[in-house]
């Protein structure tokens, strides 16, 4: 067999093996976009019932301004919509075993209830942004990656992602699936996002925050970026989360093992990478500082 045929034979066969791992990869990709698309039509489906909240608001509201013309007994009651630029009536339902106050209560509770359920679908929105930015952002490297080796770095990307399956140690079976970064969630029911390494902090910055979510990272000590979720734009986070999201940029930092850690926080909106091809380096203005004690929360996303 010639030299000649035996590089064109290599050639065919490298040709042959780029053509199935890109094929392989696609389909991994396109499983998965497929999988978001579900999920985001059934949380658009439940955000528009928790929408609902605001209606439970004012008739409740409408109660109280009326309970002088309610009487214990009615099933029902029609009253002027003053919260509506129509002021025009609406039925309302009514439990007649309960009193017309008791009524009313009833109706902020399920406001309550509803409320809290949008604030945590539009957490699970966000967390879907961020999954779909990923996607997108694999999607370009995959477009992009022209050899063998290329496609076989994502692919070990893609078996971290959860995207694709490949024998594992009960090790990399623990950390498998989770995506390119760690996830948690809140005792306020933020979700809050860790990075992995360089690239994956450089990732959270670039692509998956936003200007409202906050940001924390330990001072001047190496660590991971940590993201809190903000997407109601509350122009505030609860101590609690913050002080959760400090402790895990101290655990996952090169101080976990101290008991008094600096962690500065901004809004994300304060941070910008520095320039230079240097992952996960950022500037930051703005900032106030947390003391914590290292600590990873016990429910895990």
């Amino acid at each position: 067999m010639s030299d000649a045929f035996c590089a064109y034979y290599d050639a065919i066969t490298l040709k042959e093996s780029i053509a199935s791992e890109r094929r392989t990869l696609t389909q991994a990709l396109k499983k998965q976009k497929g999988i978001l698309r579900r999920k985001a039509k059934a949380l658009q489906t439940d955000l528009e019932r928790a929408e609902k909240a605001e209606d439970y608001r004012i008739q409740g509201e409408l109660i109280l301004a009326n309970l002088h013309t309610i009487t214990r007994g009615q099933q029902q009651v029609e009253l002027q919509n003053y919260y509506s630029p129509e002021l025009e009536k609406i039925l309302i339902p009514l439990n007649p075993e309960q009193t017309p106050s008791d009524n009313a209560q009833a109706y902020f509770k399920k406001y309550t209830k509803a409320k809290r359920g949008r604030s945590r679908i539009q957490q699970l929105i966000a967390d879907l942004d961020a999954d779909q930015e990923t996607l997108q952002l694999y999607t370009s490297k995959l477009e992009s990656a022209d050899t063998l080796e290329a496609l076989q770095r994502l692919r070990t990307e893609f078996v971290a992602n959860g995207y694709l399956k490949a024998p594992q140690s009960r090790k990399q079976k623990q950390e498998a699936g989770e995506g390119p970064f760690r996830r948690y969630t809140s005792t306020n029911g933020f979700q809050m996002y860790v990075g992995k390494n360089s690239q994956s902090n450089d990732l959270l910055l670039r692509q998956i925050a936003k200007p409202s979510d906050m940001w924390l990272h330990t001072k001047q000590i190496h660590g991971s970026h940590v993201i809190i979720r903000n997407p109601e734009n509350r122009p505030d986070i609860p101590m609690p989360t913050l002080l959760q999201a400090a402790q895990l940029a101290a655990y996952y930092s090169k101080a976990h093992h101290a008991s008094n850690v600096p962690v500065d926080y901004t809004w994300a909106r304060y941070v910008v990478k520095r320039k230079g091809n240097v992952a996960g380096y950022v500037h930051y203005t703005r900032e106030k500082t947390l003391y914590v004690e290292p600590a990873v929360p016990s429910s895990k996303e």
